[in-house]
């Protein structure tokens, strides 16, 4: 009551008080906002907004951790139960549909899971910090589903992820440095920033620890399938960012996004399968199996489909947006008690 008394002891000028239509606010109008409790409200709206933007990177974890625990569990249905079935040709196009339906989306939704906090607008630390907080969950389940099917991972494995991650991690980065741009929240008044000098330092140290670390284990990690990691990682980057552009920017025309991403979903999975195709049959049949492999690329395209709607549906909601550097957050609706303005 001590706080409720002095703050009624500030209100006897309320000359400069507005409201959200730069209409003057009387005393007794402030007077019943207090007396409503508006300063547990206010907490409770602070809570609120520190809480939605962790719902968003939550229920990204949550669909990584998903997809990637489906990953192993589908390879170990298809050696259980459908090598013995299944022969021939029809068996490479059946294994690979459902390869698409799972392999894919845990690739894109594991570039989401690290592009998307690397957009964010803090220091490069904490932007590392919260994209391995974000994938650590999902990749400690996939590697216990794969203990439990068909033992632990080699080391080959975690190698080739924690490149595929850097690789992706960096291009955010080195992109942000030019195309300007970055994740905001709603509940964030200040204008965001685009990457200093201190930016460039931190990249330069996760840079540094990327290349040591591939240097250390070249022996395990042939160059050429470094390159392999590399430029998938890019790849998958590159079709993060574009989703966000296209689905978090301030206006959004969602057929149109989800027709020009999700063709290039099925032209990122055609890709993939042809380059499988080609080291099964060979390069000469791609020609002839063009029917198969586009067939094959709209299941991958689909399930990509899903789990980039779901995924930018969740940060939409609660109130991420990529904005240019320099512009503000979102503007938020604020209640009249909190709309002030000076009068010259």
């Amino acid at each position: 009551m001590g706080d409720f008394g002095q703050m009624t002891e500030q209100i006897s000028d309320t000359s400069n008080v507005h409201n959200a239509w730069n209409q003057p606010v009387s005393e007794d109008v402030i007077r019943h906002e207090l007396s409503r409790s508006t300063i547990p409200r206010s907490l409770l709206q602070r809570q609120a907004d520190l809480a939605s933007p962790a719902i968003g990177m939550i229920w990204l974890g949550c669909i990584f951790a998903v997809v990637a625990v489906l990953m192993p569990l589908t390879i170990w249905f298809v050696n259980e139960f459908l090598t013995e079935i299944l022969s021939g040709r029809f068996e490479f196009w059946f294994v690979m549909a459902i390869s698409q339906a799972f392999f894919l989306p845990s690739l894109i939704s594991g570039s989401f899971a690290v592009a998307i906090p690397m957009l964010v607008n803090r220091s490069v630390t904490l932007r590392f910090l919260m994209a391995n907080i974000i994938v650590a969950p999902g990749l400690l389940l996939c590697s216990v589903c794969f203990a439990v099917t068909d033992g632990w991972p080699p080391v080959e494995f975690y190698l080739v992820i924690g490149g595929f991650m850097a690789t992706v991690s960096i291009a955010s980065l080195c992109a942000q440095f030019w195309m300007r741009r970055s994740l905001v929240h709603k509940s964030w008044t200040e204008p965001s920033r685009p990457l200093g000098i201190l930016s460039l330092m931190e990249l330069t140290v996760l840079v540094s620890l990327f290349m040591v670390v591939a240097m250390a284990n070249k022996d395990l990690i042939p160059l050429e399938g470094t390159i392999v990691v590399i430029g998938v990682g890019s790849l998958a980057w590159l079709f993060a960012y574009l989703c966000c552009y296209a689905y978090l920017s301030e206006t959004i025309r969602w057929r149109f996004s989800l027709l020009v991403t999700g063709l290039i979903a099925w032209l990122l999975s055609g890709t993939m399968v042809s380059l499988v195709s080609g080291f099964e049959f060979g390069t000469q049949d791609l020609l002839r199996n063009l029917h198969w492999i586009a067939l094959v690329s709209l299941v991958g395209a689909a399930s990509t489909c899903v789990i980039f709607s779901l995924v930018f549906w969740s940060l939409r909601y609660n109130g991420w947006r990529l904005v240019r550097s320099h512009q503000n957050a979102p503007p938020t609706v604020s209640s009249p008690t909190e709309s002030k303005q000076e009068t010259p």
